[in-house]
């Protein structure tokens, strides 16, 4: 499995959901074989890493922007602009709207 690779084919993807199924396609393994061997390459499970990268990209746009949390939610995929909030705060720690803010100080 070209890990670099498959991270970037993520990356392209962070504003749309991947099934494990997408996935494991894209690497020619079984979904079962796909899970297994990206957990013991990267040490994590990896819809955890998709997380991280949807959550770095919201960093981005909560640095880079003016836009809503909503707006941010959407853009990234979710319809539940509270989920997402539920999602960001349980990855960095700080929910958007006090991300947002540590970073105008």
């Amino acid at each position: 499995m070209r890990l670099l690779e498959l991270q970037s084919f993520m990356r392209e993807r962070v504003s749309s959901s991947l099934s494990l199924k997408e996935l494991a396609a894209f690497t020619g393994l079984t979904p079962q074989h796909f899970a297994t061997r990206y957990k013991a390459e990267t040490g994590y499970p990896h819809m955890r890493h998709f997380l991280q990268m949807k959550m770095e990209a919201a960093c981005r746009l909560l640095d880079s922007t003016g836009h809503s949390i909503k707006f941010i939610a959407a853009n990234l995929g979710y319809l539940d602009p509270l989920y997402f909030s539920r999602m960001f705060r349980q990855i960095v720690g700080l929910s958007p709207s006090q991300y947002r803010e540590s970073q105008r100080g």
